[in-house]
């Protein structure tokens, strides 16, 4: 990805301190039972405030194989009508070779949207 253009927080949340610039902030999880379990219960916690001064733009899910089982994909169509989703799909090789040399259409689809977003899109916690 663009290092200018994304933070890694590691596994924390990138919350601004300051309230009239709050942080836009996209989940990621893999799209496994873990993976969607973890992010059906940080929805929950954004949900309950405890965000703070942040606005989620939605949740970026990533195929962990090429062909997902029904149950996980039912489970991430679940979770689209909560936040918006955008799916991200497999991409053979990326665990051992790092970075591929170009990326699936959903990946420039997911930043087009990001960048039409305004500010003051989405939910804020």
């Amino acid at each position: 990805s663009d290092p200018e253009r994304f933070a890694d927080a590691g596994r924390a949340l990138p919350v601004s301190q300051d309230p009239s610039m709050p942080s836009r902030i996209i989940l990621c999880a893999m799209g496994t039972g873990r993976g969607l379990e973890s992010l059906r219960a940080l929805l929950a916690d954004q949900s309950a405030g405890l965000f703070g001064a942040s606005i989620l733009l939605g949740a970026a899910i990533t195929d962990p194989v090429p062909r997902m089982p029904r149950p996980l994909v039912a489970a991430r169509i679940q979770l689209s009508s909560a936040v918006r989703v955008w799916r991200l799909p497999h991409i053979k090789g990326l665990e051992l070779d790092g970075f591929p040399r170009r990326y699936p259409a959903a990946y420039s689809r997911l930043v087009k949207d990001v960048d039409a977003m305004p500010r003051a899109t989405a939910h804020v916690g």
